[in-house]
C-alpha cells in the first residue's frame, strides 16, 4: 500500500501542479505543492488539524516493528483524511472538469484506504480510528473496546 500510495500523490501532485501553471500561470511555493495564494486560503481551515510532518517523520525513524505500524497508520489516516476534506471545496465549486475528476478519485480512494488502514489497526493491533467532528479530524488510536467509531460522513465506494 505505502508504495501505491507514493505513486498515485506523486502523479497527481505532478498532473494538479502542471494545472496550476498551464491554466493560471502560477507555481508552488519551494518546498510545497500549493501556491501562496492557495496556502493563504487553505491555512485557516486547517489551521491545527495537519501534524508536523517532520515530527511525523521522526517518529517513524525512532520506531519499529508494530509501533512502526501503528505510527505509519494513524499519521497515514490523518494526512489522508485531511486530503478528503480539501475535496469538498473543489467538488462543490471546482470549474475545470479535469480537476473535478481528479477531486472525486482523491476522496473514494483515499476513503478506501482510509478504510484499509482503520481495518488493519483493528485486525492487527486491536485499535480503532473514530472520525470525529465535522472536518473529520482523525484522533489518536484507542483499544476496540473504547468508544465506538462515528461513521464517516459521505460514503467512500462501500
Amino acid at each position: 500500500m505505502a508504495q501505491s500510495i507514493v505513486d498515485d500523490q506523486t502523479t497527481e501532485i505532478a498532473q494538479l501542479t502542471q494545472w496550476l501553471h498551464d491554466w493560471y500561470a502560477m507555481d508552488p511555493l519551494a518546498g510545497t505543492s500549493m501556491p501562496q495564494a492557495g496556502m493563504q486560503t487553505m491555512m485557516p481551515m486547517l489551521h491545527g488539524r495537519m501534524p508536523d510532518m517532520d515530527v511525523e517523520m521522526q517518529n517513524l525513524q525512532s520506531t519499529s516493528a508494530a509501533d512502526f505500524d501503528m505510527t505509519f497508520l494513524s499519521a497515514m489516516s490523518h494526512h489522508h483524511a485531511m486530503a478528503i476534506m480539501m475535496t469538498g471545496p473543489v467538488l462543490m465549486s471546482g470549474y475545470h472538469p479535469e480537476l473535478l475528476r481528479v477531486a472525486e478519485n482523491v476522496a473514494v480512494s483515499q476513503g478506501q484506504e482510509v478504510r484499509q488502514m482503520g481495518d488493519w489497526l483493528q485486525s492487527w493491533h486491536g485499535l480503532q480510528r473514530p472520525m470525529v467532528g465535522p472536518m473529520m479530524q482523525m484522533t489518536t488510536p484507542m483499544p476496540a473496546n473504547g468508544p465506538t467509531s462515528t461513521p464517516m460522513p459521505m460514503d467512500m465506494g462501500h
